[in-house]
């Protein structure tokens, strides 16, 4: 285990950073841009948006949140990087 805690640890730091981005640049995710991400999921594996909901469990709702999340705040990055 002690060979895995520094990328452990890199990817806290990383997540800690992004998040604190969004909340500085008031990046938010909707409960749309939730609901289309499961339908998204949904239509790539030939599922209903209920089946992905409820294969990913209790959580999932939080865990899109939480990846869109920090997509919206790379694709920020990047563009800030390229001057857009």
């Amino acid at each position: 285990t002690d060979e895995l805690r520094p990328a452990a640890e890199k990817r806290v730091k990383a997540k800690l950073v992004l998040r604190q981005l969004s909340k500085e640049e008031k990046i938010e995710v909707s409960s749309v841009d939730v609901d289309l991400e499961l339908k998204s999921i949904a239509d790539r594996s030939g599922r209903t948006r209920e089946a992905v909901a409820a294969s990913l469990g209790e959580g999932s709702t939080d865990y899109i949140e939480d990846y869109l999340l920090r997509r919206k705040t790379i694709d920020f990055l990047v563009s800030q990087v390229q001057g857009k």
